[in-house]
């Protein structure tokens, strides 16, 4: 059985062709682009844009 989960697919432009391809890597998508419900994601692209020290308290 094929089962597609909406996070992990996207349409292809009509010019594209189907079948194997040489460089078979995970769709890359946005954190904006998933769904809640979507199911599985391949690979999420994210960008951390600053880093805060660790804030410890003692009493």
């Amino acid at each position: 059985m094929l089962k597609l989960n909406c996070n992990s697919t996207r349409p292809a432009p009509w010019h594209y062709r189907f079948g194997y391809h040489i460089d078979p890597r995970p769709l890359c998508v946005p954190l904006a682009g998933l769904y809640a419900e979507g199911g599985a994601v391949g690979v999420l692209d994210v960008v951390i844009v600053r880093k805060y020290p660790t804030m410890v308290g003692y009493a």
